[in-house]
């Protein structure tokens, strides 16, 4: 289901104002699945280190232009707590694009029912904020 979400939302986005402006821009939009919460480093061989006890998939889209790229979409499910309902599950996304957030969320709302949402913006507050 997470999948299904994740790429519909990114097709949706790929047709958004915001989209097209990127591409026009020079930027390439890539789609892919990673491993979320694992941390690649490279000494004299490639290592995966985990930084949490499991190992989940991550639905990522990123906007790349020359060698910089930028993460629009790193959606995953939370990790659950020990003595959770297995019912009860929590959908994660960081996002930096807005248009992302609109079209993640209007498919969300068409195939999930939401018993609780918080949608938190950390754009518009001032550097060094975020620590406090």
């Amino acid at each position: 289901m997470i999948e299904h979400i994740a790429t519909e939302s990114i097709g949706r986005f790929r047709e958004s104002e915001e989209a097209q402006e990127r591409v026009r821009g020079g930027e390439v939009l890539e789609y892919f699945v990673s491993s979320h919460k694992w941390e690649s480093v490279a000494l004299a061989r490639e290592y995966w280190l985990s930084q949490c006890r499991s190992e989940r998939p991550a639905w990522v889209l990123a906007a790349r232009q020359g060698e910089g790229r930028k993460e629009l979409l790193h959606f995953y499910q939370a990790m659950g707590l020990h003595r959770a309902h297995p019912w009860q599950q929590t959908l994660l996304a960081r996002l930096r694009s807005h248009s992302m957030a609109r079209c993640l969320l209007e498919v969300i709302a068409r195939h999930v029912v939401i018993w609780r949402s918080q949608v938190v913006s950390f754009e518009d507050l001032p550097e060094g904020e975020l620590r406090k």
